[in-house]
């Protein structure tokens, strides 16, 4: 993960009053303060996935890059990229 971004945060967790459901290949998310709902895809699904298991935030992008056998480099942009949505949207927490 990029240092800049995450400094100190081992993991991130789920908001309380977020709930998802699995529809085929996707993954659908909402919000139940604010009725956002968002569709992920299986790439962003599997990283929900790692969320909810506690997997370690710097492990993510290489759990990414093995399960899709993407470059780490790429999956870690792409990571990078989602969690901040994840933030900006209040979808998680940081827990340090």
């Amino acid at each position: 993960m990029d240092n800049d971004n995450y400094d100190n945060i081992k993991y991130v967790k789920i908001e309380e009053n977020i709930l998802s459901k699995s529809i085929k290949d996707d993954l659908i998310v909402v919000n139940t303060k604010t009725g956002d709902y968002f569709t992920f895809n299986e790439t962003a699904k599997y990283i929900w996935k790692l969320i909810q298991d506690n997997e370690l935030l710097e492990n993510i992008p290489k759990q990414i890059s093995r399960y899709f056998n993407v470059d780490y480099n790429k999956a870690k942009e792409e990571t990078n990229f989602f969690i901040n949505e994840l933030f900006k949207y209040r979808i998680i927490n940081k827990v340090y």
